[in-house]
């Protein structure tokens, strides 16, 4: 349900890019809604 989130999956999404690939993940507040960057390392 919308709302009721524990923000399990976002803390894992963070685990992954930074534990098993090296990037960065950054959340920032926008006027609708929220942005999500994900920084990855070339390959």
């Amino acid at each position: 349900e919308e709302g009721k989130g524990t923000g399990i999956g976002l803390y894992m999404t963070k685990t992954i890019i930074e534990n098993n690939m090296q990037g960065k993940i950054f959340i920032k507040d926008i006027q609708n809604g929220i942005s999500f960057i994900i920084k990855l390392p070339k390959l």
